[in-house]
Parts: C-alpha cells; sequence; structure tokens
C-alpha cells in the first residue's frame, strides 16, 4: 500500500483523533500537582499519550509539561514540534458551533486548537503510523514532540530538553506551506505602575492573552468623581463605546475591538486603545500613579503597531519591520500592568529594543521586566534542512517551493537553527481556506476551524517530509 492510500484509510481516525483533543480545554492555568500548566494541558498531553499507545508507537511522558511519540532507530533524530495547549477562546462564536465540542460539518472541523495546532498535531501522529506500518526505511528516529506551553512561555520545552536530546533536525507543522525558513525574534515586555490612590478610573480590563490583539475592554468609572459626566457618557458613545450597565455612579464601560495572532497586530483592531482614547480626558495632564500609567499606554503605544514612539521603530532584509502588540491590559486599586510582544526582525537584537524601552518606562515613573524572550530563527536556503524539504514538497505538489518568514513562532525555534516551520495549510495558486469553507474566523479568533481535505494532502507532504529528513 502507498503513502497516499495507508493515510487516506485513516482519515475517519484523525479526524475522531482530533475531535478527542479538542474536546480538552487545554488554556494555561494555575499549576496543580502533576499539572504544570493545569489540569487541562496536562489532559491533553496524557490523552495525546494514549493515542500514541493505542496505536503501537513508542510513548513517553516528561513529568506532563511535554512528552514524545516515537519510531524507527538510529543515534540521531527527527522531530516534529506540535504543541496541544490552546489560546483562551474569547468571544464572538456562533452558537452552532461551541469552541470545545469539535463540531465536524462541511468537510471541517470547529473549535479552538483545530488548527493551532491539536489538528497537526494529530496529522504527525498519524504520519508517524503510517510510516512504521508500511516498514519504510529510516536512518535516523523519528519523534512527534508534543508540548503545552507554546502559547504563553515555553517552560514546557525548556524542561522538555533539559532531559531529552534536541533533535538534530526537524519542522514544526504550525504555519503555512511551502517552507518558512525565518521567524523574527520575540521579545514580551511587561509594564507596572504601583498600588493606585482612589479616583474616577476604578479598572480596565483587556485582552485574554499576550500574543493576541484584545477583542474587548471593560473599565469601570465612578462618575461622582468625573468633573464632565456628561460629556464623559457623550464621548463613550461617539467613540464607540457602549454603557453596559450602572449602578448608581458607578458604570461599567465596554468596547469592542477585532483580535488577530499577537504576531500582526496591525490586523487586529485593539480594544484597549480605543478605550484609553474614551478614558483620556480622566487622566490626560494629571501627574499621579493611575495618570501616568495611562498616559504612557495612550501615548507610547495606543494605536501603534510599529513601535514608532517607544522609540524602537525599525526593520531589516529579509525580515522586515517590527511590531508591537499590547495584548494584556489590567489595572485595579492594587495597580496595573501591560504587556508588550514585540517581533523584531531576525538581524537586530533584544538589546537594541530594551535600550530603548527601558529608560522611558522609567521615565515615566513605572516599571519594566522582561516576560518572555526567544531569539530569531534563521535557516539559510542552501541548507540540507531546505534540500530535503523541497524535495518533499516538489514530489507531492509538482511545484518548487519558495520560502518566506514570519513574526510568528513555532516551536522549530528550539532546533537552534536546524528546524522550520512547515505546513499545514496554504499550497501555490490555493488560498489558505477555500472559498466555499471560509467562514468568519481565524487561529487566535472565534470559529477557528480546519478543512479536513487540505489536512489529508498535508498529511502527505508531512510523511513525505518526515522520510526525507530521516535519511538525507
Amino acid at each position: 500500500m502507498k503513502i497516499k492510500e495507508a493515510l487516506q484509510a485513516h482519515e475517519e481516525d484523525i479526524i475522531k483523533g482530533i475531535q478527542r483533543l479538542v474536546r480538552i480545554k487545554s488554556v494555561r492555568e494555575a499549576p496543580l500537582p502533576g499539572a504544570p500548566f493545569g489540569k487541562g494541558c496536562a489532559d491533553a498531553l496524557m490523552e495525546a499519550m494514549e493515542m500514541g499507545r493505542e496505536l503501537g508507537l513508542r510513548v513517553k511522558n516528561v513529568d506532563n509539561y511535554a512528552g514524545h511519540i516515537e519510531i524507527g532507530s538510529g543515534d540521531e533524530i527527527v522531530g516534529v514540534l506540535n504543541h496541544l495547549d490552546v489560546v483562551a477562546e474569547g468571544t464572538g462564536w456562533d452558537s452552532d458551533i461551541p469552541p470545545y465540542e469539535a463540531v465536524y460539518k462541511d468537510d471541517c472541523i470547529f473549535g479552538r486548537g483545530t488548527y493551532d495546532n491539536k489538528g497537526p498535531a494529530v496529522v504527525s501522529l498519524y504520519c508517524l503510523k503510517v510510516i512504521d506500518d508500511l516498514g519504510i526505511p529510516l536512518k535516523r528516529r523519528v519523534r512527534l514532540i508534543l508540548g503545552t506551553d507554546e502559547e504563553t512561555d515555553w517552560e514546557d520545552m525548556a524542561y522538555y530538553f533539559e532531559r531529552e536530546p534536541i533533535p538534530n533536525l526537524g519542522f514544526s507543522p504550525d504555519m503555512a506551506y511551502p517552507i518558512c525558513n525565518w521567524e523574527k525574534g520575540m521579545l514580551t515586555l511587561r509594564v507596572d505602575a504601583n498600588k493606585f490612590e482612589p479616583g474616577a478610573i476604578v479598572s480596565v480590563n483587556g485582552g485574554i492573552a499576550r500574543n493576541s490583539t484584545p477583542d474587548s475592554c471593560v473599565a469601570v468609572v465612578d462618575l461622582s468623581r468625573v468633573e464632565d459626566s456628561d460629556g464623559l457618557l457623550a464621548r463613550i458613545d461617539s467613540l464607540g463605546g457602549a454603557v453596559k450597565s450602572r449602578d448608581g455612579d458607578i458604570i461599567t464601560i465596554f468596547r469592542a475591538g477585532k483580535a488577530s495572532h499577537g504576531s500582526a497586530p496591525e490586523n487586529g483592531d485593539n480594544a484597549v486603545a480605543h478605550m484609553l482614547e474614551i478614558l483620556e480626558p480622566l487622566y490626560l495632564g494629571k501627574d499621579d500613579s493611575r495618570s501616568r500609567f495611562l498616559s504612557f499606554a495612550r501615548q507610547k503605544v495606543g494605536y501603534e503597531t510599529d513601535g514608532l514612539s517607544l522609540g524602537v521603530k525599525m526593520e531589516d532584509e529579509p525580515s522586515g519591520k517590527l511590531t508591537v502588540n499590547m495584548g494584556l491590559f489590567r489595572l485595579d486599586d492594587k495597580g496595573a500592568y501591560l504587556t508588550l510582544d514585540m517581533r523584531f526582525p531576525v538581524t537586530k537584537s533584544r538589546e537594541d529594543l530594551t535600550c530603548a524601552i527601558h529608560p522611558l518606562v522609567k521615565s515615566c515613573g513605572l516599571e519594566v521586566s522582561q516576560a518572555t524572550y526567544k531569539a530569531p530563527l534563521y535557516v539559510p536556503p542552501d541548507s540540507p534542512l531546505i534540500a530535503a524539504l523541497s524535495r518533499a514538497y516538489e514530489r507531492i505538489t509538482g511545484v518548487k517551493p519558495g520560502l518566506f518568514g514570519m513574526g510568528g513562532g513555532t516551536y522549530a525555534r528550539v532546533l537552534k537553527n536546524n528546524g522550520v516551520a512547515f505546513g499545514p495549510g496554504g499550497y501555490p495558486g490555493e488560498p489558505l481556506i477555500p472559498p466555499e469553507k471560509l467562514r468568519k474566523g481565524s487561529t487566535h479568533s472565534f470559529n477557528e476551524f480546519c478543512v479536513i481535505p487540505d489536512f489529508m494532502k498535508h498529511a502527505r507532504l508531512c510523511a513525505e517530509a518526515i522520510i526525507e529528513l530521516a535519511n538525507c
């Protein structure tokens, strides 16, 4: 039996496997005994390990941080890296496709994690199964490595690779085709303010993840402390906000935005930036701690996504422009913080950013600290890795693959420039999602979905890539 036919025979298994994992809400939560990132993430990993055991493959769970499913033999390892954690579901999902029910219809599975990255993880698993069943010769072992903290801090990979060897080469099916050979550097800074005295602005809450543009923001205001309360109410309405509730002088304001992946904040509409504009008369020109924090957020970030007012606007060839996403924003009587998720060009360094931003933040009387950092990835076009993946791609598609890069980050980074992102969607001449399947929604937004016929084509490419890397 050929690879294509063998994979096709597992299509129903792949659908059911994706549903098994998507029905587990694996958003990072507070650690529990035996569950370093919360029960959901641990449950998803254990379920994936069980799926590997059911298929008769070698399985190892590394303390519920990460694990691997393995075939083949040899001293060297090819890594296929996927993650099982997801960003929070957010709002806006259609009523007939709840985020964790994994509804299957019209050749699509809908749910959080279907595309990013549980669906590709299941496809990878069945690629290993088919290669093993067909007895295809491999010079290297192949490990499907499954993590549970990719959407936040990558503590899973740090823990796992302290105990397991880093693969010699590999790829992460967590992007699009053809070959993503560079990824911008990633630096997330947290800006904090101290405890506040009572004021008109009681609280502001926006964003669900550092690496996602906030699609909503809620603020609570005490009108008894507002000089022109009628003017504020008119401003709320004129700037697209809404008073959702009122209890005496206490009002709750809502402003909607549009979510987007943190690597492309320009494609979103930051609800926090809109809220800062609505509330501006309540803090502009004042010198208390709360006002300094809000003024910094409004004037140095606001709607900007290029880092201009932060003093870090930059770009290079080949990776393009720096981007900034203000992802999380929290303010209450205990203090305030915001996060700045920055994706910087591959020829620049972390210090290029911090040397500009740290003095600026401190001059505003605020504190700044590093939340996350990931060095840039760059694999030269003439590398053996690129050559092997190119052979696999051309064999299946009949098209020579091009190279591209992105501001997002995949587990390919942990391979230390011996790995790239490869798949699972987007082929030459084809849209990432066929128009007849397109529904409003995206990977880190509502209505996330995967298209099964596309995934079955990806399965062929994934299997060929594994075979090429295991024998090159």
